[in-house]
């Protein structure tokens, strides 16, 4: 399994390993199949994903895709082991009469990381999930989006949110359940799908009103979910109605007081906040409510990157950018099944120096 050429698994030894998929090694359900763990022989596992069928989706296509998916290969992307792709016959019956059916069974397996999804991370708690640790997974994120938005024949994720963000054993993030998107249909860049896709909180308004898709689809989700790492889960209940440049301090004044360190440590505040600030302000872009408002991968990746050159040269937050123009912030809750989520974000256009 540790190989990095993908095995052919047969569908039996997975239904082996995942115990028939039973629910008690169910890790999660998303748009495009139910994920298990899979248990092997040696005691090494991995996660399985059962994919949901689509009526036009062939052996011939499943293959075609599955070529695209073994050449990801990025340290922030979970790495796909093996895949599932086979045709079984069985009696079904059909009108009173038993018949022969084909039924086709497609799985992708992944690397199993231990430390579990993001969600489960996600906190108001420093001491559990630092600043530091945070930082790091919002650049890991950016980094892994990056690789799979310029490639050549770029990705879309569509259901990224904290649950498809895993760690592994030193809390590096990877991106999981990406490459699924051709289940709903071609790839483009700018695409209309009438399935639903993505799940509510990090879908953005264009999908909401017209179905479309773009790479500004994955942007709007990365910055909920950006977001909820600086404030925690429950950020949404704490912050309706509040200006752009009043939202960041006061992101900014929660991060001095979660720190409560002496006057000693002024650097590292000063260093935290320069950080904090950054990142609010980069999320609160990608949640845009025009897409074309929203800055690209590439875009992000270097804003993260020259945060880190320029405290490596000098103290940080010195300077302040402000937003030439200050719009205000809204935020929709919905409970699901008792789990609280914004819905939509709406952030009109904000324009940086």
């Amino acid at each position: 399994m540790g190989s990095v050429k993908p095995q052919i698994l047969r569908h039996n030894f997975l239904k082996e390993i995942t115990d028939h998929f039973s629910g008690e090694r169910e890790l999660g359900r998303g748009t495009f199949g139910v994920v298990y763990k899979g248990v092997l022989e040696d005691g090494q596992q991995i996660a399985v994903k059962v994919l949901k069928y689509k009526e036009g989706v062939d052996a011939e296509k499943f293959n075609r895709e599955l070529t695209n998916l073994t050449t990801v290969k990025h340290p922030n992307i979970v790495q796909l082991v093996g895949f599932c792709n086979e045709t079984e016959r069985v009696p079904v019956e059909h009108n009173g009469n038993h018949v022969i059916a084909s039924v086709m069974h497609m799985a992708l397996c992944f690397e199993y990381m231990r430390n579990g999804s993001l969600s489960k991370h996600l906190s108001d708690d420093y001491e559990a999930f630092g600043w530091d640790k945070r930082y790091r997974v919002i650049k890991g994120i950016c980094e892994g989006l990056k690789h799979l938005h310029m490639r050549q024949s770029p990705i879309y994720h569509l259901d990224l949110k904290p649950a498809n963000i895993l760690l592994d054993e030193n809390m590096e993030p990877k991106i999981a359940d990406f490459g699924l998107s051709w289940l709903h249909g071609e790839q483009g860049s700018d695409m209309i799908i009438s399935d639903d896709v993505g799940t509510r909180g990090y879908v953005p308004p264009e999908y909401i009103d017209h179905k479309q898709i773009s790479d500004k689809f994955d942007i709007f989700s990365l910055g909920i979910i950006i977001l909820k790492i600086i404030n925690g889960p429950a950020v949404y209940s704490r912050t309706g109605g509040m200006e752009s440049d009043k939202y960041i301090e006061h992101v900014c004044n929660k991060w001095r007081e979660r720190m409560n360190v002496g006057p000693g440590n002024k650097s590292l505040i000063n260093k935290t906040c320069h950080q904090v600030k950054s990142c609010t302000e980069i999320a609160l872009r990608c949640a845009a409510e025009d897409h074309i408002a929203r800055p690209d991968i590439g875009y992000i990746v270097d804003k993260l990157n020259e945060v880190d050159k320029y405290q490596n040269h000098q103290s940080p937050y010195i300077e302040e950018v402000r937003p030439r123009t200050v719009k205000m912030i809204y935020f929709i809750l919905y409970f699901i099944f008792d789990i609280q989520c914004a819905s939509l974000m709406y952030v009109d256009t904000i324009f940086y120096s």
